[in-house]
Formats: C-alpha cells, structure tokens, sequence
C-alpha cells in the first residue's frame, strides 16, 4: 500500500475500500502520510481547518494487537493517562479502520530533542512510572508472559515474523530457534503492571514541560514490569544512539538492582511482534 498525499478523491491509487461512513466522517478533508514507525498499520494524519486526526489502517489478522484491542484500551484508558481519543473503529473487507484524535507535542525520537537526550531519557522514565502507576484490580486486558509467548507461537506458525527484521545480534537465526531459546530462559517470576507494550520513543509525546501523551496501544495490558522496561532500553540505545544513557533511565525510574536476564528475555520476546 504506497503512501501518497491528498484527499479521499485522490487516493484511488491505494485502492482502499473505505467503509462509507468513514468517508462521511472524513469529507474533504486532506491526507498526510506518517513514515514513522514499524508496524503494520499505515498512518495517515487526517487535517482541515479544524481538525487534525489520525488514521491507522492495517490488514486484519487474528491477533490479540489489533486496532479493535487498541479502541478498546483507549476507550478504557481515558481520564487515566493522556492518550487519543478513539473517535471511529471498524472491520471492513480485509482491513480494520481506527481514527483517532489528535495528541500534541513531539515525538521523543524528533530531531527538537537532539541536544536534550539526558532530558528525554528522564521524561521517558516518568513516563513509564506514570503508566505503570495504573491500577490493575479488574483490569479487562492481559498480556502476562504465558499469552505473549502463546501469541508469538501462533505468529510464527502463521509466517508473521520477520526473520530479516531481528535485531543485529540475532540476525541469521530462525524463528524457531529464537523460540526455543525464549522456552528456555523464561523467566521464573512475574511483577505485574499496567503496561504499553511497545514503550519507545516514537510512542511517547512530549514539549518542553515534559509528557504529553503516549500513543499505539494494541499492545497495551497487564504485563511483567521489564516487557516496558527491556523496549525502553532498546529504544534508549537505538533512538539516541548511546546505551550509556541506560543508567540514567533507571535511576529515573527509581530501579536498582536490574534482572539483566529478564530484560534480554523482553526484548527477545519482542522479535516476534
């Protein structure tokens, strides 16, 4: 599906089959395509004179992260942490549909921040406690390791893993060795938390006060406390570009004595989505 600018009349060559009340919704108004990120949704930022929205729009697939879960974290979500509001959802032919509005600031990975990696890394940190700060008693949405692992299993059966998308280090191996060694070196304890699931940069929003908002929560539920860790210190290292940044994080987040082990386990884990 290219990515092209317009307005709904000039997207014909993407061949989408918009459910027709989404086009209602929509109008005229013009189309903007968001390259950032790594999933399989396209993104569109949606904007007129008085709106400005988002558009994600990917390929439905039998998994616990999809767009519906994602309406359904944010719907659940609201007046507890800043997130978008979601303002449509719909399963239409092949694709699932999610407008979502907008929230401001700047992604932690813009070039804005350049010179201010120690405060990003500090932000990012306060960001988590305040997730992680979610009550969890009656939650309806669970990712704790056993379903996370189950899911993996189904997505590597399935063929949704990317082998040639691992990270350097594990390039060259095959899914099914991966997860063999994700059996393997599951860990034996579980600290659950209201989780993202994808806690990185471009996921987290913020100004020159601090957070503003987080964002793509198809992932989100109660999970171990290093699954956001062990993303964020990946994203830590790759975003900014020096893992020498790590130990700031964590004294941010006010964790000593870090389970190396379980953060290798996370971001293992995390290949398979």
């Amino acid at each position: 599906m290219d990515l092209v600018y317009g307005t709904i009349e000039g997207m014909k060559s993407m061949e989408l089959n918009l459910p027709n009340d989404l086009k209602k919704i929509i109008g005229k108004m013009t189309w903007l395509p968001n390259k950032i990120g790594r999933s399989n949704a396209c993104v569109y930022q949606i904007i007129s004179d008085q709106q400005r929205w988002y558009l994600k729009i990917q390929p439905y697939a039998p998994f616990e992260s999809s767009l519906k879960k994602e309406k359904e974290i944010l719907d659940w979500l609201q007046n507890k942490l800043p997130v978008p509001r979601a303002i449509y959802y719909k399963q239409f032919a092949t694709n699932e549909f999610l407008l979502l509005s907008e929230v401001p600031g700047w992604m932690a990975c813009d070039e804005k921040w350049r010179n201010q990696a120690e405060h990003v890394v500090i932000w990012l940190a306060k960001g988590l406690k305040m997730i992680h700060s979610i009550p969890i008693a009656n939650c309806p949405f669970q990712s704790d390791p056993d379903k996370l692992i189950q899911e993996a299993y189904l997505r590597m059966i399935q063929g949704y893993v990317d082998e040639n998308d691992f990270d350097t280090a594990r390039l060259g191996k095959t899914a099914t060795e991966l997860f063999d060694l994700l059996i393997q070196t599951k860990p034996t304890t579980y600290d659950p938390v209201w989780g993202h699931g994808d806690y990185c940069l471009p996921n987290i929003l913020i100004s020159e006060e601090g957070i503003r908002g987080f964002i793509d929560w198809s992932r989100g539920g109660v999970t171990d406390r290093y699954f956001d860790l062990a993303l964020a210190v990946r994203s830590i290292t790759y975003n900014l570009g020096k893992k020498e940044y790590v130990p700031l994080f964590f004294q941010a987040y006010e964790l000593e004595n870090i389970n190396q082990s379980k953060i290798e386990f996370y971001q293992l884990l995390d290949e398979f989505f």
